[in-house]
């Protein structure tokens, strides 16, 4: 029994050190933070056309960020303007028919979910871009 309280003592008395120690005095506090960044794994630059999305059942935004482009054709035909021993002359500027997909691609290129603080400092942040466009800043 006696080694028990001798134990709790000294973990009392490490504790209230280690108190001591990590304590910081108002006048202790930085006034300014590095911070660091990093680019992760998975990072890419996209180029965005525009946004979709909306708020979720558990309350986060969700925004999906997509490109638009015209569809690739599966298949293109153009007419042959000639041949000679190293092939076909094809007149490339004239496509006399395609198959594929018609009307704008909207690629989705990725999707960020966040929360109303965070969406509002993403308010702010594009307010203060969007100043410093109009009055012609960089």
């Amino acid at each position: 029994m006696a080694a028990r309280k001798k134990v709790t003592k000294k973990v009392t008395k490490r504790t209230k050190k280690q108190a001591k120690k990590t304590a910081i005095s108002l006048t202790d506090v930085p006034t300014e933070i590095e911070c660091h960044y990093l680019k992760g794994q998975n990072y890419r630059s996209v180029h965005a056309d525009g946004f979709y999305g909306g708020v979720t059942s558990r309350g986060l935004i969700h925004m999906a960020v997509y490109s638009e482009r015209r569809p690739i054709p599966k298949k293109a035909f153009y007419p042959v303007l000639g041949s000679d021993k190293q092939g076909l002359f094809l007149d490339k500027e004239d496509e006399t028919k395609r198959i594929g997909l018609e009307g704008i691609i909207r690629e989705i290129e990725v999707g960020i979910f966040f929360d109303l603080p965070s969406a509002i400092e993403l308010r702010k942040w594009l307010d203060n871009k969007i100043d410093t466009i109009q009055k012609g800043g960089e």
